[in-house]
């Protein structure tokens, strides 16, 4: 008995011995299998196709009848002028048209063989609609890299993000610095299996070599740390791609579902467990997609980790950006989570100035409360702060008080200097204005303990050493105190 006679006993071990342990092997000694016998099954079995009527339609391509006595896949033999269910790709697989037979046919995805099923979702070469598009994702991929890359090395010398910090570090008298910011783990190859398994394939079917070549390079983990002397946090750095198949459709790149966020962050817990890296106080994940999230996947701010996602939108060549409420974070995590967004700082001061010139050219003031409404949300109130002082540096703008006391930025082209209707602000200013703020709750301590140490002197008695150190105390909780107040002040506004 021939391979294209008995399907059931000969021709499944053949293809099975072509897919174990390699993909793109197996596809072609499956397809040379067929073309040896096609065009003695394509004879023995003709399509009636439309002409089957009660049938749902979705079925109908894969009804057939046969022209001789045939064996199924069994090994049942079936006399000619049988109605059976087969795949083009491989038609000397079939079973007889049942309900039962087209419920478990539609299940396998209209393909009795796993090269059949293979050979139609995964077909071969890959589609050039889909070349094209894990190119862009590429492209879009090292722009996310780029920018968030660059601000985390940007971020020595800033203040440490303190969310899971040890207690202690919340009452040192000085805000802790980020001292250290270094690359300790990839995890992209991780990434790149996880989404592997996540293309929408039936079990048991193996991506194709050429399909792993097309989509190399799409996926991209990186874990930073961020240490600050005594204390350290992971930013664990994701770009995920998502090629999804279906039958009867192109490849795509499909959204990233939450299962596969949930799935990336647990095995960033187990490599940190198997590289032996102790607990973080928190981990950040910046997450971005080439394609906006869906509804379902959210932002999260959980008990040790937090999530920011960044989707990119190619008609508005913009990233669609969803971030945890941050009401209750004090200005220093807000500036903190500005850098997990694929923008750089020159990135924003480019997009800020655009606004601020539209807006000055119409004859409006701006102002920073302005520019915060403005943005609705998009950068925190310090980062726009931030942004003003480093279009004043470029020499074309300046910043100043209004009457009412608000920060405003004028464009030196349109309004000249000695126009511009409020005395200069400059960072060093601002700066002044805290140790004022510092000074003033330290006042009435202060004068307390001087006033107690005149009274000892008028009175001849000896220096007393623990007043000094009182007043070393109400140093220390006048700094705390004014820490305390400004961090409650920022989680109001």
């Amino acid at each position: 008995m021939t391979d294209c006679e008995s399907p059931g006993s000969s021709r499944e071990p053949r293809e099975a011995r072509g897919q174990s342990g390699r993909g793109r092997p197996g596809l072609a000694s499956a397809a040379v299998a067929g073309a040896a016998c096609s065009s003695h099954e394509e004879a023995d079995i003709v399509p009636v196709g439309d002409s089957e009527p009660g049938i749902d339609p979705a079925f109908r391509p894969y009804i057939g009848v046969l022209r001789k006595d045939r064996r199924d896949r069994d090994g049942m033999l079936l006399p000619a002028q049988t109605r059976v269910l087969y795949n083009q790709e491989a038609p000397g697989t079939f079973l007889e048209n049942t309900a039962a037979n087209r419920e478990e046919f539609g299940k396998k995805g209209f393909a009795w063989t796993q090269s059949a099923l293979a050979s139609i979702l995964l077909p071969s070469p890959p589609p050039e609609s889909l070349k094209q598009a894990l190119a862009t994702a590429r492209s879009i991929r090292s722009r996310f890299y780029a920018a968030v890359s660059r601000n985390l090395q940007d971020a020595r010398r800033s203040p440490f993000p303190d969310l899971g910090a040890p207690l202690w570090l919340s009452l040192l008298p000085w805000v802790p610095k980020i001292s250290r910011v270094s690359e300790i783990g990839d995890l992209s190859e991780a990434a790149s299996q996880m989404v592997r398994r996540a293309y929408g394939l039936p079990e048991g079917i193996e991506v194709p070599q050429e399909w792993l070549d097309v989509a190399a390079g799409t996926n991209l983990v990186k874990v930073y740390e961020l240490s600050t002397r005594g204390a350290m946090v992971h930013v664990v750095v994701a770009f995920l791609t998502q090629p999804t198949v279906r039958r009867g459709q192109d490849p795509a790149i499909g959204p990233v579902s939450q299962e596969t966020v949930d799935a990336l962050y647990a095995e960033y817990v187990r490599w940190r467990g198997e590289a032996g890296h102790p607990m973080p106080a928190y981990t950040y994940l910046a997450m971005a997609s080439a394609r906006p999230w869906p509804e379902g996947v959210r932002s999260a701010r959980g008990g040790d980790h937090l999530t920011v996602l960044s989707g990119f939108a190619p008609r508005e060549d913009e990233w669609e950006l969803r971030m945890p409420e941050q009401t209750t974070l004090h200005s220093a995590m807000r500036v903190f989570l500005d850098r997990l967004r694929p923008e750089t700082r020159d990135d924003r001061a480019r997009k800020l100035k655009a606004i601020i010139d539209d807006e000055l050219y119409s004859g409006n003031p701006v102002h920073l409360k302005w520019l915060y409404e403005k943005m609705n949300g998009t950068y925190c109130r310090e980062s726009i702060q931030t942004t003003m002082f480093d279009l004043q540096e470029t020499g074309d703008y300046q910043l100043y008080r209004t009457n009412r006391g608000l920060l405003a930025i004028a464009n030196l082209a349109i309004t000249p200097p000695e126009k511009v209707r409020g005395p200069g602000v400059t960072a060093g200013t601002l700066k002044a204005r805290g140790l004022t703020r510092y000074l003033l709750i330290m006042l009435t301590p202060t004068v307390g303990v001087f006033l107690w140490t005149i009274r000892d002197w008028i009175l001849g008695k000896t220096f007393n050493f623990w007043m000094v150190l009182i007043l070393l105390v109400f140093a220390y909780l006048g700094e705390i105190l004014d820490r305390f107040l400004q961090r409650y002040a920022e989680s109001k506004e």
